[in-house]
């Protein structure tokens, strides 16, 4: 049988090689690195454990749990659910935000109220206010966030430029590799 050429073992390659054993093919992987994964690599090397980027899974990525699904991995059993997030910024002080509203309502909502010397009350607001838009325009016509950056779409909403350095582009970039203006508001919502 001929073989079907997947290039890279990041987590769409590895997608992409799973369907294609579905559909009865024979799939080759080809990948440049010692170890699967991509973006989301992890090994030990020397005895220590070495990170190849970003492993945050964000409760609004759909894929990656019904792939998981169907090769019989539970997501719990290989996520460590976190509750804090850790924000450096070389302007501006050192904060700690509790962000599961979920599992701990009342420690998310004491996070919000505090660490006002990171964000004030008027830039909680903004950025609430930004994130309820956008939740809100995704239900209602998301087509309509392609047309426009995440950065367009921010400061049509209202967020100070400062509020964009400190929050959005530090999260934005950390998900996506990419600067909030080279994409559009709909994949940062979407």
């Amino acid at each position: 049988m001929a073989k079907t050429v997947v290039i890279g073992s990041g987590l769409a390659g590895m997608t992409a090689a799973i369907r294609l054993a579905d559909a009865g093919k024979n799939p080759l992987i080809l990948e440049r690195n010692t170890c699967l994964g991509g973006r989301t690599a992890s090994w030990q090397e020397d005895g220590m454990e070495v990170e190849s980027g970003l492993h945050r899974y964000l409760g609004f990525y759909q894929a990656l749990p019904r792939i998981l699904e169907h090769i019989g991995v539970a997501l719990d059993d290989i996520l460590v659910w976190e509750d804090e997030l850790e924000i450096r910024h070389p302007r501006a002080p050192f904060a700690t935000l509790r962000l599961s509203p979920l599992h701990k309502p009342l420690k998310t909502l004491q996070s919000l109220l505090t660490n006002n010397a990171f964000l004030s009350p008027k830039e909680k607001l903004q950025l609430s206010s930004f994130f309820a838009a956008g939740a809100l325009q995704y239900a209602r016509a998301a087509e309509q966030l392609d047309s426009v950056s995440l950065r367009e779409y921010a400061l049509k909403h209202g967020l100070s430029i400062y509020t964009i350095e400190k929050i959005l582009i530090p999260f934005s970039e950390g998900i996506f590799f990419l600067p909030i203006d080279q994409y559009s508001a709909l994949a940062f919502f979407g």
